[in-house]
This record gives C-alpha cells, structure tokens and sequence, in this order.
C-alpha cells in the first residue's frame, strides 16, 4: 500500500481534480444525455416493406385454407407503436373470410398506460352493441 488511502495503491492521475456537484431536491444527479437521431442505415430497413408486401400477396393462395367467419365480431389491435391503419391488410382479410373485423380505434397503440384497460372495454362494449343491434 502506498498509503494513499486507495484500495491497491491506486492513485488518482495528477491535474485530474473532481469538485463535488450540488445536487437540489428533485433533480438528477448526472445530466440526462441528449437523444440523438437514429443511424442512417436503419432507413434503409425500411424499404423492406415493398417485398412483404409483395410476399403477402404471393401468399393469398394459401389464406383461402382459413376457417370461415360468420360475421363474428373481430376487434384487431395494432402492433406496439402502430395504428389502425397498419392492420388494414388483416382487417380487409378477415373481412373477405366472412368476420366483421373492426379496428381498435384507439389512436396509436403506445403499450400499458393508465386508463387503457378501460378504453379498451368500453370499445368492446360498443362492438358488443353494434352486433346485437345489426
């Protein structure tokens, strides 16, 4: 031990000096970084999305072995960060098997947030009037 008062002589670089920061009720003690945008070639991903739809298509053949609707109330949800219109091509599917596929309606689905067990109850309940009314 060098006597340095560090564990295994370790010493603190010289013209190296740490000051101490006050730190006030309620704020951070280190600043929170900047976010900075995304790299470029994850835009490139993007373009992904001309083949599935393409494959999607190609694939149409095999749906026609899915189970037939009779007018059964489907309500489908997006995908995390998503809205209904990213699920217009199941809808538009399940509508052309016989099912009265129906969107969420909730705006862009952003996960568990308080209240949305609620919203969502009620939008089954409106489907749920809808189907015996029609």
């Amino acid at each position: 031990m060098t006597g340095s008062g560090r564990r295994g002589g370790q010493r603190r670089p010289t013209g190296v000096v740490r000051r101490a920061t006050p730190v006030h009720a309620g704020a951070s003690p280190r600043p929170r970084p900047e976010p900075f945008p995304p790299p470029l070639w994850l835009f490139a991903l993007e373009g992904r999305a001309v083949f599935e739809w393409g494959a999607w298509w190609l694939s149409r053949p095999w749906f026609s072995h899915a189970p037939k609707g009779a007018s059964h109330p489907v309500l489908v949800l997006p995908g995390m960060l998503a809205g209904d219109g990213s699920t217009w091509p199941l809808r538009r599917f399940l509508q052309e098997l016989g099912y009265a596929a129906l969107p969420w309606g909730l705006g862009v689905n952003r996960g568990p947030r308080p209240g949305l067990t609620e919203r969502l109850l009620e939008r089954l309940q409106q489907v749920a009037k809808a189907m015996v009314n029609a």
